[in-house]
């Protein structure tokens, strides 16, 4: 199944999961919502290829992200690279999107 976790730093410690079954299929698509410790979730699926991986960390330090997962992840944060260090430190692959002007 396809899981959707979400996570919110600051001092969040919980990851909530959307679990997916039949993602494609909508007379057989089932969805679960899971909530996971977040020390336990990347236990449990830090070799997930199927895991979308969502955090913010708008107001968050990037320390308490889980950055050793096999999904993808998409970081919602400021464009201070502090905020992504440990992502940029593993060696992960960053794509940037620009920043929105007022035109």
């Amino acid at each position: 199944p396809l899981i959707v976790a979400l996570h919110v730093t600051p001092g969040d410690d919980e990851v909530v999961a959307l679990r997916v079954s039949n993602p494609l299929s909508a007379a057989t698509r089932t969805l679960v919502v899971e909530e996971w410790d977040r020390s336990r979730f990347k236990h449990v699926h830090k070799n997930n290829a199927n895991l979308l991986y969502l955090v913010d960390l708008s107001k968050g330090n990037s320390d308490n992200a889980i950055a050793t997962l096999c999904g993808s992840t998409v970081m919602f944060t400021s464009p201070n690279e502090q905020a992504y260090k440990e992502l940029k430190r593993q060696q992960c692959g960053l794509l940037y999107m620009p920043l929105w002007g007022t035109e």
